[in-house]
């Protein structure tokens, strides 16, 4: 069996960073990608590295690409162990909020030949921030609206969760629509 490759993203709190997580794992019986024995083991690994393309204003990855050295901290079976990429390392400005939409993650890991590992990721944190600031400062006659973008903020999450990438990007744009009716703009 070879390794497959497995890694988990999110976004700080502040929306400011993305956290990857190696989850890769150790090699069992009911983890036969993992490393160690039969496969290569963390330590013969000489190369770790990602390339993250950022999205466009279409929500897709179609932005700039950009190339992250993992290694020596990666590859880990630590899977509490978090490498912090930075808004800044993405392009994006210091500690700005990260932009809205997918995001395209490329991982290689050389031992004694390549690992790849390649997956598509949401994040909206703008998004999630002007929704958060309506919900914050809702007065009566909005409170109906601010909790359907909750709704949708949730329903977005599910929707990517699924494999229903259509419907999470349809749902995010209606929502980017919607709060720009209350001003809230720039949220790409």
């Amino acid at each position: 069996m070879a390794i497959v490759l497995k890694n988990d993203i999110t976004t700080n709190e502040s929306g400011t960073a993305l956290l990857l997580t190696d989850t890769t794992g150790a090699y069992n019986i009911s983890n036969t990608g993992g490393y160690g024995t039969p496969n290569p083991a963390t330590s013969t690994f000489t190369a770790d590295s990602c390339v993250i393309t950022t999205p466009a204003t279409s929500l897709q990855p179609t932005g700039s690409a950009f190339t992250i050295t993992l290694y020596p901290d990666f590859p880990t079976t630590d899977e509490t162990l978090e490498i912090s990429i930075a808004s800044s390392q993405l392009g994006q400005g210091t500690v700005a909020l990260l932009a809205t939409g997918i995001y395209k993650f490329e991982r290689t890991a050389t031992s004694t030949t390549d690992y790849t590992y390649t997956n598509y990721y949401l994040f909206f944190p703008k998004v999630r921030q002007a929704v958060w600031q309506l919900n914050l400062a809702s007065a009566l006659d909005t409170s109906t609206a601010v909790q359907q973008m909750l709704d949708m903020v949730t329903l977005i999450d599910l929707a990517w969760s699924y494999g229903e990438t259509e419907k999470a990007t349809y749902t995010l744009q209606k929502l980017i629509n919607n709060l720009a009716k209350y001003g809230k703009t720039n949220l790409y």
